[in-house]
């Protein structure tokens, strides 16, 4: 059906695209090399944030921190102007205390 050159630029368009699917670890310690790098530090806030165009990102997330008792809330759905629907999570800083990370956050 495809020619084998259209086949692999096929291929190759793709897997270029962005996967928006994210792979939230179950580990505590993983859990928190995730949230250093994923997550958007608000010092004003005092707040972490995580964004996110999948709703099934921020549930699953929200999931896992309630596990180890971190307390978090879901905004959303907001639509921006290009009609893209996003949510976001937040919790305190304060709460992470509950994940022994204090001292890792840099504020």
């Amino acid at each position: 059906f495809f020619h084998t050159r259209k086949n692999r630029l096929l291929s190759k368009a793709l897997n270029s695209y962005k996967n928006y699917i994210w792979n939230i670890p179950s580990k505590k310690r993983d859990l928190i090399k995730f949230i250093r790098k994923q997550g958007k530090f608000n010092k004003k806030r005092k707040e972490i944030r995580f964004f996110s165009i999948k709703k099934a990102n921020i549930f699953k997330l929200k999931k896992m921190l309630t596990i180890y008792n971190v307390n978090s809330i879901i905004y959303g759905p907001y639509k921006n102007n290009y009609g893209s629907i996003n949510y976001y999570l937040a919790f305190k800083i304060d709460n992470i205390n509950k994940l022994k990370i204090i001292r890792e956050v840099k504020m």
